[in-house]
C-alpha cells in the first residue's frame, strides 16, 4: 500500500493572527493622532510680512527659488546664538537661503549673529500677527518653505546643524 504525503502547511496559531491585527490597529491610531502633529498639513506662508533690515528699511518677505530656512530668534538667548552660527555654516553651502530674524528690537550686529543680507528684525505690531499665523511661540524657532511659500517643516527650539541638514536634504530629495 502506498502512502500518500500530503503537502506541508503551516498553520498559524490564534495568537500570532491576533497579535500581528493588534499591531496594525496600534500602529493605525498611532499614524492618525500623531500624524497631523508630526508632519501634517502647513499653511503657506503670508505673503505680506513685513522685516526690517539693520539700517531701518522696511522689506517685504518673500521666498526664494531655493529652499528657505526662517528662523526667528531673541538676541539675549544662547540657543538662538548656536542656531545663528550653524545658519551661517549653511549660508555657504549655496543650496540654502538661510534669513534669520531677531524678534526684539535689541539687535546688534557686533555682538548678536549676523548673517550678511539675510538678517533682519521684527517690528513689534507684526509679532502678535507672527505669533497667530505661524505658531510662534519660542524661540529659536525655524521654518523651512519651499519656492512656492509653502511651509515644509516648523522647529521649535534649537536644532543641531547636522539635524537642520538632514532635514533639508530630505525636502530637497523628497519633496517631503
Amino acid at each position: 500500500m502506498r502512502r500518500r504525503y500530503g503537502r506541508c502547511e503551516e498553520v498559524r496559531s490564534p495568537r500570532v493572527s491576533w497579535f500581528i491585527l493588534f499591531f496594525l490597529m496600534v500602529a493605525i491610531f498611532f499614524f492618525n493622532y500623531f500624524g497631523k502633529k508630526l508632519g501634517g498639513p502647513s499653511p503657506p506662508m503670508p505673503q505680506d510680512l513685513v522685516l526690517f533690515s539693520p539700517n531701518g528699511t522696511p522689506v517685504i518677505f518673500r521666498p526664494s527659488e531655493e529652499l528657505t530656512v526662517l528662523t526667528f530668534v531673541s538676541s539675549g538667548c544662547e540657543p538662538c546664538r548656536k542656531q545663528v552660527e550653524d545658519l551661517k555654516a549653511l549660508a555657504g553651502k549655496g543650496w540654502v537661503v538661510p534669513v534669520v530674524v531677531y524678534v526684539d528690537s535689541r539687535f546688534d550686529p557686533e555682538k548678536d549673529g549676523y548673517i550678511a543680507g539675510h538678517t533682519y528684525t521684527l517690528h513689534p505690531k507684526e509679532l502678535k500677527r507672527v505669533v497667530e499665523v505661524m505658531g510662534v511661540d519660542r524661540v529659536p524657532f525655524t521654518l523651512i518653505i519651499d519656492s512656492g511659500g509653502l511651509v515644509r517643516r516648523s522647529i521649535k527650539g534649537y536644532v543641531p546643524y547636522d539635524t537642520l541638514v538632514s532635514y533639508i536634504k530630505v525636502i530637497r530629495r523628497y519633496g517631503i
